[in-house]
């Protein structure tokens, strides 16, 4: 019989009428971070499924999610309700006419968010628990309008845009607020993405998250905005590597708040560049390596020497060609492994932010690692099911440095883990999937964070904290944060009508890292969507 590859078998996909409407969805669209698909394709490769893996970079490009699907269909132990939910969605048929792709296509999403806080908010996690008149607000509505417009397979232009009722305490929001009110009206996504064989290229604004799950890594997370950069892939059958160039922001330097011996504000041009190498051995073993470079620039003109993804950042910083005087650049190594044990997975994740090789160096500076540890088994039951065990350490100065502009965030966000430097968490969670479109879990975990926070200015010098105690302390904050924490949801996954319920419990020690009684705080959630032609 004939066989033909991922790549090709992707290139001929199509549509079919059962899809509803999947006929226009363009094979290079990056799928958002918030779709549900996501959600199911985890679960997919969780239950047993390796060949539901895709990559360890979101977003998918929808040319992606099919050529997997196509794959898993001929998988015997990834049948069930989640890939039949997922190749309905998506539509795994051969069809050759791409000039149905040709023209525009308009879609629309409308959501609706509800939010109940007792005693105070603690989300995001890494900022300071705080009261409930600061979280959330109660009802939060966003309206979202997409245009896709293409002339083939081989390349894609999308916009979005948005207006929301409401910006408070919400991260991926980088807009003003509209005129004197508390809602906002930007653009989340805006680019072009064009194919060439196995190489994509995508140029504008698009949410990026590298390793981890969902939105959260340790590297590179989606929990602030989405990214302005120029981000190109390639992928064979065991070799896959991504690069990235993108603008950050820019940040003042002021003397008073920085403690900085300046005679006036010193404006910071920051950038960020990224490349991963992934090496997928087998079904059960993949492997990544990869680095980051946050760059300070005291003029607007980047250094585009860290656009070459061939070059090591190491040796780009110490390239004498280069004048390095002004400049407080932040580099990062990473890695990941993943292997499968049966139906077993385990998963294991690095982050090197800094490690002292010198002996003189060890006993002045401490290490800045981040790291992250996942076992998951499924279970023998009715409904497909599986149980996870989740370990996530950040050192106390790892994403940090003296200067504030070199440190790992953007505009007070941090860049890596929803967890901030300084903290940890564990986590058992058990998940199951009673229909292809419905998710059941429950969680419960412990939670603590130390003194050192990703938006305190001055920011803080690592030198001369060597061998403190874990989770730090200081005299401003001279306790650790403690927390027992517990959670359930449910998620109705189509792709017309999604909704979320979650509940979520968290008893508080010494919140805020100042000595107290434990507290108790409650917080439930609900988020519907109606989705047009979206995305």
């Amino acid at each position: 019989m004939l066989r033909t590859t991922p790549w090709l078998a992707a290139a001929l996909l199509g549509s079919s009428a059962a899809a509803g409407g999947a006929q226009a969805r363009h094979p290079l669209i990056s799928l958002p971070l918030d779709d549900p698909a996501y959600v199911q394709l985890d679960g997919l490769e969780k239950t047993g499924c390796r060949v539901a893996r895709i990559s360890p970079h979101r977003p998918y490009p929808v040319l992606w999610i099919r050529a997997a699907l196509d794959t898993a269909r001929s998988e015997p132990r990834c049948a069930g309700p989640l890939l039949d939910a997922l190749v309905e969605r998506f539509a795994v048929t051969i069809d050759v006419d791409s000039t149905r792709l040709d023209g525009i296509r308009l879609g629309a999403a409308l959501t609706l968010g509800a939010t109940a806080i007792q005693e105070g908010e603690f989300r995001p996690l890494w900022a300071e628990v705080r009261d409930p008149a600061a979280g959330t607000p109660p009802v939060v509505g966003t309206l979202r309008g997409r245009l896709t417009w293409s002339t083939g397979r081989s390349a894609v232009v999308v916009a979005e845009g948005y207006g929301q009722t409401h910006r408070r305490n919400d991260p991926h929001v980088r807009g003003m607020p509209f005129r004197r009110t508390s809602g906002v009206v930007d653009v989340s996504e805006a680019y072009v993405a064009g194919m060439a064989g196995p190489f994509l290229l995508s140029f504008g604004r698009v949410e990026e998250a590298w390793l981890g799950n969902g939105r959260e890594s340790l590297v590179l997370s989606a929990h602030g905005p989405s990214l302005d950069r120029i981000a190109a892939s390639v992928r064979w059958r065991t070799i896959e590597a991504r690069a990235l160039f993108g603008v950050l922001s820019t940040v003042d330097l002021d003397p008073e708040r920085d403690s900085l011996a300046l005679a006036e504000p010193l404006r910071v041009y920051r950038y960020l560049a990224g490349h991963a190498l992934t090496w997928r051995i087998s079904r059960r073993i993949e492997l990544t390596l990869g680095e980051t470079a946050l760059l300070s620039r005291r003029g607007p003109a980047p250094d585009f020497t860290y656009a070459n993804p061939l070059i090591p950042f190491l040796l780009v910083e110490n390239d004498t060609a280069r004048a390095l005087e002004g400049n407080d650049n932040n580099l990062v190594l990473f890695g990941a492994m993943r292997v499968g044990l049966g139906n077993a997975m385990l998963e294991a994740e690095l982050h090197v932010d800094d490690v002292q090789i010198d002996s003189q160096d060890r006993t002045e500076v401490p290490d800045q690692l981040g790291w992250r540890f996942q076992g998951t088994v499924p279970l023998p039951g009715v409904w497909p099911t599986f149980l996870s065990a989740t370990y996530t350490r950040i050192g106390g100065y790892t994403y940090l440095r003296e200067a504030y502009s070199s440190v790992y965030q953007w505009y007070d966000l941090p860049l890596g883990s929803e967890l901030g430097p300084d903290a940890d968490r564990g986590t058992v969670s058990m998940t199951l999937w009673p229909r292809g479109t419905m998710r059941l879990r429950a969680e419960l975990g412990r939670w603590r964070r130390g003194a050192q926070r990703i938006d305190d200015r001055p920011s803080v010098s690592m030198v001369g904290h060597a061998g403190e105690p874990y989770p730090t302390r200081t005299a401003a904050r001279p306790a650790v944060q403690g927390a027992w924490t517990a959670g359930a949801q449910m998620d109705l996954l189509g792709s017309t009508l999604p909704l979320g319920v979650s509940v979520e419990a968290a008893r508080i020690d010494n919140a805020n890292n100042q000595p107290a009684n434990s507290t108790l705080y409650l917080r439930a959630h609900l988020v519907a969507t109606y989705r047009f032609r979206y995305p």
